[in-house]
Order: C-alpha cells, then sequence, then structure tokens
C-alpha cells in the first residue's frame, strides 16, 4: 500500500507543473483511486479477521483498523469432530438481550456457568459472547466497509503497491488532458487501461486487468489488503 504522499510524488516527478487554476494532483490521483475501486465487487472490499478466545473469556475486543463487520460472526471449535460442528454461525443480538442472557458475566468461576457460545452482541469497541465459553475456540469475522478518500498526505490507498503505477497512470492521464496536452494525456491513459512493460516484456497492472481479476474470483479479497478494512 501506498500514501496519498507517496503517489503524489511519484506523479511529479513526471507532471511537473503546479498552476492554481487547472486540475490538482491530489484531485486526479482519487479520481483515479475511486474509478479503480468502482470495477471492484462488493465482497473484494472485505476480509477474515480471527480473534481466539480462552476459557472464561466473553470481551473481545474489535480487529483494528475496519469499517464494518458482516453478520453473522462465526464460531470454529478446534475439537469439532467434522467441518458442520467445528464451525457455525454465532446469533446476532442487541445489548438488552445479552442482558437477559448474561445478568453477571463476570461471576462465571463462582456459578460455573460456561457452556458453548452461541450468541453475541456488539456493545462500543468489543463483542460480548454468551455463553461464557467453556474451553478454547476462534471467532471468525467478515470485516470490512467503503474506502474513503485520500485526504491527508499519511492516507494509504486499499489497493496494494501493485497497482500504483495504473494509479499514477490515471492521474497523469486526467492532468494532461485538463491542460489539453492531448498526446501526452492519450499515451498514459493507455498505461492506465492496458498496464506497462515489466520484466520480459510483460504487462503490470492496468485497469483492464484489474477487471479480469476481479470477474474471475468470486472469493475475496485478492488485491485489496485488509489494513484499512
Amino acid at each position: 500500500m501506498s500514501t496519498l504522499l507517496e503517489l503524489t510524488n511519484k506523479v511529479k516527478q513526471i507532471y511537473k507543473r503546479d498552476d492554481a487554476d487547472t486540475l490538482q494532483t491530489s484531485v486526479a490521483i482519487n479520481d483515479t483511486y475511486k474509478a479503480m475501486l468502482a470495477v471492484l465487487g462488493h465482497h473484494k472490499l472485505q476480509d477474515r479477521a480471527y480473534k481466539n478466545i480462552v476459557k472464561g473469556q466473553y470481551e473481545v475486543s474489535l480487529p483494528d483498523g475496519f469499517l464494518r463487520i458482516h453478520h453473522p460472526i462465526k464460531l470454529i471449535d478446534p475439537d469439532g469432530g467434522s467441518q458442520a460442528t467445528s464451525s457455525y454461525p454465532l446469533r446476532f443480538m442487541t445489548k438488552q438481550e445479552y442482558d437477559y442472557w448474561e445478568p453477571s458475566p463476570d461471576l462465571w468461576a463462582m456459578d460455573n456457568s460456561t457452556g458453548i457460545p452461541w450468541g453475541y452482541c456488539i456493545w462500543k469497541n468489543s463483542i460480548y459472547i454468551t455463553s461464557i465459553p467453556d474451553r478454547d475456540y476462534t471467532l471468525e469475522m467478515m470485516i470490512g466497509g467503503d474506502p474513503v478518500d485520500l485526504l491527508t498526505d499519511s492516507d494509504e490507498s486499499i489497493l496494494s503497491s501493485t497497482w500504483d503505477e495504473t494509479i499514477m497512470a490515471g492521474a497523469l492521464s486526467r492532468l494532461y488532458a485538463a491542460v489539453k496536452l492531448y498526446t501526452d494525456a492519450d499515451y498514459w491513459r493507455k498505461v492506465y487501461l492496458n498496464g506497462s512493460e515489466g520484466d520480459g516484456a510483460s504487462l503490470v497492472g492496468g485497469l483492464n486487468l484489474l477487471r479480469q481479476l476481479d470477474s474471475g474470483n468470486t472469493h475475496g479479497p485478492i488485491i485489496i489488503t485488509n489494513q484499512k478494512l
């Protein structure tokens, strides 16, 4: 992944103009970035996260750096005898429902009120589980969210660095077109669409390749990293 500053520096190595009354580099980068994300199916904006839990652990912190959890959360039982019994969805409930089932979860060690987890709620920055786990388990979560514009220098693209050249080419095409340098704009648009030659003259990146990868894969993400999700 690259930051807005890193992408801007790549573009400015080629495009030297910075006229106040023309299209700005950050706008051209963001327009390109959003156009590339638009070709991806929604499943590519998801990833899996796993949290191990131990006996008696009813509260689990939410994963860092995500915007949304896609319900339901699954429970993985390492001692399950088959795939059906070793992984199954938990029931999502409100905090009010959770409090009904677990009015005093901290007392589990005193009243031996542990069991196989079957439900959960989200409260503040944590996941609360019921029944209180009777042994070690793993939670599997589908996390994700809609990416946002790259507004500050430190904001990171959710696309891997493989696609930096494609973002750069798309931004350059827009910038040159804005100042009516159409020959340069057309050149960089072709790179943006078709990629650039890498080692052995093989094409690297390109919007068309991104489309092919998206249409050929129904289980993601293969392109999106999970840092910003």
